[in-house]
C-alpha cells in the first residue's frame, strides 16, 4: 500500500513514483486544489488549512501520541504560516488544542523550524529583497536568483524556504513571484523553480497551472526552462492576465 502525502500529482512523487504505479493499493491525502486524484483511494479537501489536519482528522485521537502529535502540528503550523493564512478555519485551531493537550512545545516548534534561519539563509534573504523589482504598475513583486548566485551564497533549495512569503508583505503589492535557478544546462540557459503567493482575490494556481504546475489560490509553484529574463515575462503576463481579470469581476 502507497500513501501520498500533501502532494498535487504523480509526478511530483519523483524517484518514488514508480513505487507508487507498482503498488496494489494508493491512497491519496492531500488539499491541493490542482489536485485530479490521481489514487485508487483518494482524500482531497482544497478548503483544508493543511493536508497535515487531514491526517489529523482520520486518526483516532486516542491513539495519537507526543511523537505523532509533534509531526501534525509542525505540518499545520507551516501550511498555514503560523495560523495566519485563509484557510485557517475554527476547526485547525481545535485541531491544534487537542495536539497542545498531548504535551506539544508549541512555542519551540514555531520559534526553531517556522521563524529560526541561518545566517546564510539571512544573507540570501537579504540578497533577494534588494534585487526584488516592481512591475504591473507596483502590483507584482519579483525577485530572482540565478544560478550563479545560489552557488555565490553555497544555498541549496532548503536556504529558499520562506523568501516568496515575505516577498508578499510588501504594501501594495497583490501577488509576489520568487524564481531561483534549480541548475544551469547550458550559457543563459537552466531550469527555474517559480513560487507564487497572492494576496486578495488573485487565484495564483491559475498562473501555475498554465505552465503545467498547481498548488492553492494563494500559494502555488511550477519549474520552467529557459533564459532568466524570457521566464520572468512569461510569469508576469499571466499574473496581468489575473489582476485583469480582478478588476473586471
Amino acid at each position: 500500500m502507497f500513501f501520498a502525502l500533501d502532494c498535487g500529482n504523480i509526478e511530483r512523487l519523483g524517484f518514488v513514483k514508480e513505487g507508487f504505479l507498482s503498488a496494489k493499493k494508493t491512497v491519496c491525502i492531500d488539499h491541493h486544489i490542482s489536485n485530479t486524484g490521481y489514487a485508487m483511494e483518494n482524500y482531497i479537501y482544497p478548503e483544508a488549512s493543511s493536508t497535515s489536519e487531514l491526517v489529523y482528522n482520520l486518526l483516532e485521537e486516542t491513539k495519537i501520541s507526543k511523537a505523532v502529535a509533534e509531526c501534525l502540528y509542525l505540518g499545520i503550523v507551516h501550511d498555514t504560516g503560523v495560523f495566519q493564512y485563509t484557510a485557517t478555519k475554527p476547526t485547525t485551531l481545535r485541531c491544534a488544542a487537542v495536539l497542545m493537550e498531548k504535551g506539544v512545545h508549541t512555542s519551540e516548534i514555531i520559534q526553531k523550524t517556522f521563524y529560526e534561519k541561518t545566517y546564510n539563509q539571512q544573507r540570501l534573504l537579504g540578497y533577494a529583497l534588494v534585487n526584488s523589482e516592481l512591475y504591473a504598475d507596483n502590483r507584482c513583486i519579483v525577485t530572482t536568483l540565478s544560478w550563479e548566485d545560489m552557488q555565490a551564497f553555497e544555498a541549496t533549495a532548503n536556504d529558499t524556504e520562506g523568501i516568496a512569503s515575505i516577498l508578499r508583505n510588501t504594501t501594495g503589492t497583490k501577488v509576489a513571484v520568487f524564481i531561483y535557478e534549480l541548475r544551469l544546462e547550458e550559457e543563459g540557459v537552466g531550469e527555474f523553480k517559480i513560487s507564487l503567493r497572492a494576496n486578495e482575490k488573485i487565484d495564483v494556481n491559475k498562473v501555475a497551472t498554465h505552465f503545467g504546475g498547481g498548488g492553492h489560490k494563494k500559494a502555488a509553484g511550477f519549474t520552467q526552462c529557459g533564459n532568466l529574463s524570457d521566464v520572468v515575462r512569461d510569469v508576469v503576463a499571466q499574473i496581468k492576465l489575473q489582476l485583469n481579470e480582478e478588476v473586471s469581476a
